[in-house]
């Protein structure tokens, strides 16, 4: 099959091949598809003109004087004849685009492109959809729309966008990271908890550190590590520990590079989400491939990537008091984890949600799509 993946945005002052692995989820959901023997050709809107392949996938970048995001309003004229142009030169079979919210520059590829099978995969999720009725029609040359979870269609059918039987479900992302069993790396705490993300409100760490202050009371052994990025929230949760003299128990360790975050991920025991929304869920999936067991909140990409609760936990959004019990469960276990519980998890996750597996997912969409095309 010979693929065509296309973005319409790109990361202005960056060295295209630095551009190509920050993006590393998508590249790596890429390769695998080119390791599965498919003809991978990625594009994007750059200020230069370049190609070059890496790790057996094909990357196209054509020159656009528009800004490197595009507004809902940009049709991107430019990019998308020259993109169509070399589609059809290179005879692909099937067009993944990105963003459901450029539906202007979506109706224009299409049209240029037809009757190749247009698919377009969202990214975020649960967003609240804005002048509905300006984004149908540009949006009704789009075969098909890729979702991450079960759930995250709502807003989309609500606005009418498009019809139910034009969903279909596929993790946005992977995780390149794994278990390393030579960690010199040690942890505190019986059972040893981690919470990683950014310090704001949708993350919301004071849930977790809420509910971590219950556990603490009857189970002095527990420890919550904390790694973040962005600090909004950080003022308020020292505060709340210095106020609960819960220093010794909980660790705030700020940012930790990607270098080093497996050490981490493979030393604790629990790893904790208090997320309001997501659209996958990139800490969490990386927790999972070291074999961390989740205790996460009940939104659409989590349950998705526990298969319901299937392994691990769900508790209620926000919910201090049932965040707390489930974690005091975990300490109250009478056998401490084994290798086997964290091999489950990573089971699961290699099963449903490596790079892999999503790519033949991918695979069974596209023939779909182009067999109704046919």
């Amino acid at each position: 099959m010979k693929i065509a993946f296309v973005l319409h945005f790109y990361d202005k002052g960056m060295e295209a091949r630095s551009m190509v692995r920050s993006h590393y989820s998508t590249v790596c959901i890429m390769e695998a598809l080119a390791k599965l023997g498919h003809e991978v050709h990625v594009f994007y809107r750059f200020d230069s003109h370049q190609s070059f392949i890496e790790n057996g996938v094909n990357y196209h970048f054509i020159k656009d004087k528009l800004p490197g995001y595009l507004k809902p309003w940009h049709i991107a004229i430019n990019y998308n004849k020259q993109l169509a142009k070399k589609i059809k030169e290179l005879g692909l079979e099937i067009v993944h685009a990105n963003n459901i919210y450029r539906p202007i520059a979506h109706n224009n590829l299409a049209k240029r492109l037809y009757p190749l099978p247009y698919i377009v995969q969202d990214h975020g999720g649960m967003k609240k959809v804005k002048y509905p009725w300006i984004q149908r029609p540009f949006l009704s040359t789009v075969d098909l729309f890729l979702l991450s979870a079960k759930g995250m269609e709502l807003p989309i059918l609500e606005a009418k966008l498009c019809k139910p039987a034009q969903i279909r479900f596929v993790m946005e992302a992977s995780s390149e990271m794994s278990f390393v069993s030579d960690n010199e790396l040690s942890l505190q705490g019986k059972p040893c908890f981690l919470w990683i993300g950014n310090l704001n409100a949708n993350k919301d760490p004071m849930t977790v550190v809420k509910a971590f202050k219950e556990v603490a009371k009857v189970h002095p052994a527990s420890h919550l590590h904390m790694i973040y990025k962005q600090t909004f929230l950080e003022e308020g949760l020292k505060h709340f520990i210095a106020v609960n003299k819960l220093e010794t128990q909980i660790s705030l360790y700020g940012f930790i590079d990607r270098g080093s975050i497996t050490k981490y991920l493979s030393t604790a025991d629990y790893f904790v989400a208090a997320s309001h929304k997501e659209g996958s869920g990139y800490a969490l999936m990386e927790a999972m491939s070291c074999g961390l067991i989740p205790i996460l909140t009940e939104i659409p990409s989590f349950k998705e990537l526990t298969k319901e609760g299937s392994i691990g936990y769900l508790y209620p959004v926000a919910d201090v008091d049932a965040l707390a019990k489930i974690m005091v469960q975990c300490c109250a276990k009478e056998e401490v984890l084994t290798p086997d519980d964290k091999q489950q998890i990573i089971q699961h996750f290699t099963q449903y949600f490596s790079y892999e597996a999503l790519a033949s997912q991918l695979v069974t969409i596209y023939n779909e799509a182009i067999k109704t095309k046919a």
